[in-house]
C-alpha cells in the first residue's frame, strides 16, 4: 500500500515535469521554426486560423527530439529534488532498492518509446505532408492578395509588380512590371490590367491593357505599343512529389529495395533510433539521481542538456559520415544510439549492485 502511495506520488511529479519541459523545448523550437515560415508568407499574410494550423502541424516531429531530452530532464529535476529534500534517504532506510523506486521512471519511459514510435512511423509523415499542403493552399489561396497598390510586389522570382490603383474586383490602372526571368529583361507598363486566378497551385495571369513592352539589350532598347498582353506568374512552391521525410516505413523499404536510396536508408534508421532514445535515457537517469541531487534543479538540468546536445551532436556527425561515403549506413544510424545504450546499461548495471 505504502509502495503504491509512492509511486503515484512521485509519477504525478515526473508525469508533470515531463509535459513542462514537452512545452518548454517545443516553444523554443517551433518559434525558429515559425520565423523561417514568416518568410514564405512576407507577402501574403497568414490568417490566425492558419497559423494556428501551423503550429500544430509542426509539433508531431519537433516531438521525435523534444520528448527524450524532456524524460532526462524530468527524471532528474523530479529525483534530485528528492534527494535534496532527503526523501530518497529516507525510503531507501525503509528497505526500498533504487530500481524499486525508479519505478515511475520506467513507466513514463516506456510509454514514451511507444508514442515516440508512433509518431515516428505514422503521425511524422502525416503531419510533414499536411503541412506542405497547408503551406501551398494558404500562398495560393491568398496569392491575388499580395498585388497591392504603390507597393513593390516580390512575391515571384525576378518579377517586380507595382500597381498604382487597385479596385476591389482585382482590377488595376497603371500597373508597372519588371520581368527579369530571361537573359532580356523586359518592362511593362499598362494602363489597365486584370488578375485572373489560374488553376495550377501558386499561379495566376495578369492581363495587360493599353500598354508599352521594353526590351532592353546590350546596346538598343526595343519599345512595343500593345492593346493586350498576358503575363503568366508561377510562385515557386513545395515540390509536388511526397519528399523522404512523407513517406511512412513501408514505402521507404520499397524504396530502398527499388533505388538503394542513401537518404531512404538513413530516414529508415533515425525513425527506429529516436524512439529508442527513451529507454536509454530510462536507464541512463536513475544512475544519475546523486549527481543531480548534490547539484540541486540546476544542476539536473545542465547534466539532461549536456548528455542529449552530446547524442545529437554524435548523431549529425555519423550521419555526415555516411553521406560521404566514409561510413556504412547501418552503422551510421545506430552507432550514436548504440554509444548511448553502451553507457546506459552500463551505469544502471552499477546502480543496481548497490
Amino acid at each position: 500500500m505504502k509502495i503504491s502511495i509512492i509511486y503515484k506520488y512521485i509519477l504525478k511529479e515526473l508525469v508533470l515535469t515531463l509535459l513542462l519541459g514537452i512545452a518548454f523545448l517545443n516553444s523554443i523550437l517551433t518559434i525558429n521554426n515559425l520565423f523561417n515560415l514568416s518568410k514564405k508568407f512576407l507577402d501574403f499574410g497568414v490568417s490566425f486560423f492558419d497559423f494556428f494550423m501551423l503550429i500544430i502541424l509542426l509539433q508531431p516531429q519537433l516531438m521525435l527530439f523534444t520528448m527524450p531530452i524532456a524524460l532526462l530532464l524530468s527524471i532528474l529535476i523530479t529525483y534530485g529534488r528528492l534527494n535534496m529534500d532527503n526523501e530518497l534517504i529516507i525510503l531507501r532506510n525503509t528497505g526500498m532498492s533504487l530500481i524499486s523506486i525508479a519505478m515511475p521512471v520506467f513507466t513514463v519511459g516506456i510509454f514514451c518509446f511507444i508514442f515516440g514510435l508512433f509518431i515516428s512511423l505514422y503521425i511524422g509523415p502525416l503531419s510533414v505532408s499536411k503541412l506542405k499542403t497547408g503551406i501551398t493552399d494558404i500562398i495560393s489561396t491568398r496569392l491575388p492578395m499580395t498585388i497591392k497598390e504603390g507597393v513593390f510586389n516580390t512575391a515571384f522570382k525576378d518579377i517586380v509588380i507595382m500597381p498604382q490603383v487597385k479596385t476591389p474586383s482585382n482590377t488595376f490602372s497603371s500597373l508597372f512590371v519588371y520581368d527579369g526571368r530571361k537573359k532580356e529583361p523586359v518592362v511593362i507598363w499598362a494602363k489597365e490590367a486584370e488578375i485572373v486566378p489560374q488553376k495550377g497551385p501558386g499561379s495566376l495571369n495578369i492581363n495587360l491593357k493599353k500598354g508599352t513592352l521594353y526590351v532592353t539589350r546590350e546596346n538598343s532598347l526595343t519599345e512595343i505599343f500593345f492593346d493586350k498582353y498576358s503575363l503568366h506568374l508561377r510562385l515557386q512552391l513545395p515540390e509536388a512529389t511526397r519528399g523522404i521525410r512523407e513517406l511512412y516505413l513501408k514505402e521507404l523499404l520499397l524504396n530502398v529495395r527499388k533505388s538503394k536510396d542513401l537518404s531512404a536508408k538513413l530516414e529508415i534508421h533515425k525513425r527506429l533510433s529516436l524512439p529508442v532514445v527513451s529507454l536509454l535515457l530510462m536507464l541512463l537517469g536513475p544512475p544519475l539521481f546523486p549527481v543531480a541531487g548534490k547539484t540541486g534543479r540546476l544542476g539536473g538540468l545542465s547534466i539532461g542538456l549536456s548528455v542529449c546536445t552530446i547524442y545529437y551532436l554524435l548523431t549529425i556527425y555519423f550521419d555526415n559520415l555516411v553521406r560521404a561515403g566514409k561510413l556504412n549506413h547501418f552503422i551510421g544510424g545506430w552507432g550514436p544510439t548504440a554509444l548511448l545504450g553502451i553507457c546506459a546499461v552500463i551505469a544502471f548495471y552499477r546502480m543496481s549492485k548497490r
